[in-house]
């Protein structure tokens, strides 16, 4: 129980078990603890408890459990009845050799020292009211308090808003069983104490608050499976697939915003309104566009604040949600390196999407989803090469494993963030491809996608239906060619292209000649080019660009006046501000590239030229936005290696053999001592002053130590003390 044989037991150690206490708890290591007694003082902080018991598992727990009600808190209790009474107790079949290895993880985690002692902070370190063992289903608790009287169900409302413990005569086992204390401990909605106080389960208090409380399984599920490499090979080729293809989608997002950015509001967020409109303008749906729109920001593609440029006639002092300037190297990068960076934008990324809310605002900011997706991911990355898991399974082994680190994400949201690991590519039916285990194990991501991407080409089959194939991946530059010229179809790794008329003359717009486009396709075209395509762009061309336009501020020329003429009566000549120079000349006030565009929407087809006359591209440069920090994606910390263990495993044995352990005196924590004996139902004497300074002493059982007081019960008279916590003097077990 005390400090003093802690550390006993810690400098007990040798050196293998020492330097496996220390990779279970690395937060104690940096900087290197300079001996034994500074490193008990780090492994009893209930800080550091807490983080230790955030990475066990539900079974580990419940024996840690079982070992207070036992008492390991104030004495050494017996191995074996630790492990019988967790058979006993659990309510589900388990193997004694499991709890024993879970007795062997907790003295790992210096949780348990000794003759099998429980360190007095573990308890503590746990949420109020945690239990697992002896616990009812939440389904099972919530319809029995729907169903209760409302005299009953205030009587839960007053212990639940007083701490959860009350103190009632009608607590006795020979109480009248009609009166309501008595009916709520029948029904196991009220635990009895003992005669005179009864307590409110955590489950209960947490159905009455509206809380929805997850069942945690003691027992983990059995995935005993043999690698399947064949299967482990699919599932990378359909991740692949699938992540390329997503890249392609939050590439046009980056174009779509580069030419339209998103004004935001006045509290610099974007509009509730921003998903359905990029839905529409995307043609996909508001729970996609909400995923690239978080995903495009925490990758660093996306950002929001004061524009670096914005295409006229926007408000170049105005902020708006805009690609930054790193969305440009994106752009030209491999497929595989953009999805790559994807990725890790993705695993630090802390935007709950699929919340309800305006994207990218504070209500949908969760500091802990990168934590949270990383362990439910973790469960995928554990199973043998090839196998899946379903998102039920996922939910039920992410609870297992560590049930205190992931109390707060809902069924809900674990589900969510499986279903951001499918349409990323990582995860495919269930099962984790080598591109998550390699982001998972620290490894580049970049190399991984690579690997395992399929390779690039740079030649396309060209059809006399005026279709285009690109049988795989096409490099950055051809991709933008080709879409430039080409509708896309048919999207994936071989995706599916047409040449329409439409799609030919946005290629002239952008200043490519009629021997441009056939040019490309006679280039990387794999056999000739059906004349029906050259046929097309050739007809396509010589109805466009009647029109010429040049900047003068700018200028229209034309060799037929009666065109010219028409376009001055349109509504679009005032719109464009043209007034005739001459029968075959327009000149207007605004920029070319604006008056092209007014043009091209009333239905004409214009095309931009220089002063030689020759076709160029007008149009309006990209918006971006300055890069913002948050863009920046992270890595998680670095993990503790084995050559940092060996150091501080020699710095504490150097200190050791130069004499200076002995520990410093330490006051007695009087708090911890009841909350065991509280815990364990154990009596203790209790040595306090009065008021006026006089000593007094009672032998008795703890039954709350909250706010600064305790609460016990003298079992010989029934009466209930309370003892405020800075006058006791001493605490001792009986």
């Amino acid at each position: 129980m005390s400090s003093d044989s802690y550390r006993r037991w810690l400098a007990s150690l040798d050196d293998a078990h020492l330097a496996t206490l220390l990779r279970s708890r690395p937060d104690t290591v940096l900087p290197p603890p300079p001996g034994i007694i500074p490193l008990a003082g780090r492994l009893q902080l209930r800080a550091s408890v807490a983080r230790a018991l955030r990475r066990l598992s539900a079974l580990d727990l419940a024996v840690m459990e079982v070992a207070a009600d036992l008492g390991a808190e104030l004495t050494p209790v017996d191995r074996v009845a630790v492990v019988d009474s967790v058979v006993s107790r659990l309510g589900v079949p388990v193997d004694r050799r499991m709890v024993e290895r879970a007795v062997d993880t907790l003295y790992d985690h210096g949780i348990f020292y000794g003759d099998l002692q429980l360190l007095t902070e573990a308890m503590p370190a746990l949420p109020t009211g945690w239990s697992l063992l002896d616990a009812r289903p939440a389904g099972d608790v919530a319809a029995a308090v729907a169903e209760l009287p409302e005299d009953h169900r205030r009587v839960l409302l007053t212990l639940a808003s007083a701490g959860g413990v009350g103190h009632s005569r009608d607590a006795a086992i020979d109480a009248d069983p009609a009166r309501p204390i008595p009916r709520l401990i029948s029904v196991g909605l009220l635990e009895r104490v003992d005669a005179q106080h009864v307590r409110l389960p955590r489950v209960v208090a947490q159905i009455l608050r509206g809380q929805q409380p997850a069942r945690v399984p003691l027992t983990p599920t059995d995935h005993d499976a043999a690698p399947d490499l064949q299967a482990q090979e699919r599932t990378d080729a359909s991740g692949a697939a699938q992540g390329l293809e997503f890249t392609r989608r939050v590439a046009r997002l980056v174009e779509h915003l580069g030419a339209q950015p998103a004004a935001l509001n006045k509290d610099g967020r974007p509009s509730a309104r921003l998903t359905s409109t990029l839905a529409k303008a995307l043609n996909t749906d508001t729970r996609e566009a909400a995923l690239l729109v978080s995903l495009g920001e925490a990758a660093g593609l996306l950002g929001m604040g004061l524009a670096a440029h914005v295409p006229e006639p926007l408000d170049a002092d105005a902020n708006y949600l805009a690609p930054t300037r790193e969305a440009d190297a994106w752009l030209e990068s491999s497929l595989p390196d953009r999805w790559a960076l994807l990725i890790d934008g993705w695993l630090t990324s802390t935007w709950a999407h699929w919340h309800e809310g305006r994207p990218l605002s504070g209500e949908l900011r969760v500091e802990a989803l990168p934590a949270r997706r990383r362990h439910v991911l973790e469960q995928f990355s554990r199973l043998p090469l090839g196998a899946s898991l379903g998102d039920e399974e996922a939910i039920s082994d992410t609870r297992f494993t560590a049930p205190l680190f992931t109390e707060a994400p809902s069924d809900a949201e674990i589900s969510a963030l499986c279903a951001e690991a499918r349409e990323i590519g990582v995860l495919v039916r269930g099962s984790a491809t080598s591109v998550l285990r390699a982001l998972l194990a620290g490894e580049d991501t970049a190399d991984a996608a690579r690997e395992h991407a399929p390779g690039e080409v740079s030649q396309v089959i060209v059809q006399a239906d005026m279709t285009v194939m690109a049988p795989g991946p096409l490099p950055a530059r051809l991709q933008q060619e080709l879409e430039l010229f080409a509708e896309l179809e048919t999207p994936g790794l071989a995706s599916m292209y047409r040449v329409t008329e439409a799609s030919v003359r946005r290629a002239l717009d952008a200043g490519r000649s009629p021997e441009d486009v056939t040019g490309w396709l006679e280039g990387h075209a794999l056999g000739e080019v059906p004349q029906a395509v050259g046929y097309l762009v050739a007809d396509v061309a010589r109805r466009h660009g009647t029109l010429r336009g040049g900047v003068a501020l700018s200028y229209l020329r034309c060799t037929d006046e009666s065109v010219l003429a028409e376009v001055l009566r349109s509504p679009a000549a005032v719109e464009a501000q043209l007034r005739a120079l001459a029968p075959t000349v327009a000149i207007s006030p605004r920029r070319l590239a604006a008056v092209m565009d007014v043009l091209r929407r009333a239905g004409f087809q214009p095309v931009a030229e220089d002063d030689a006359g020759i076709s160029v591209d007008v149009r309006p440069e990209p918006a971006r936005v300055f890069s913002s920090p948050r863009g920046r994606t992270q890595r998680a910390a670095p993990t503790v290696d084995d050559s940092r263990i060996a150091a501080a495993v020699a710095a504490i044995r150097r200190n050791e053999s130069s004499g200076s352990t002995e520990p410093a005196d330490e006051p007695d924590d009087h708090v911890a001592v009841l909350q065991a004996a509280a815990r364990a139902r154990r009596p203790v004497t209790i040595a306090a002053v009065d008021k006026a300074g006089r000593a007094l002493s009672a032998t008795v059982k703890p039954l709350t130590v909250s706010g600064g007081q305790v609460d016990a019960i003298d079992e010989s008279t029934g009466q209930v003390h309370r003892f405020l916590v800075h006058r006791i003097t001493s605490v001792s077990l009986n």
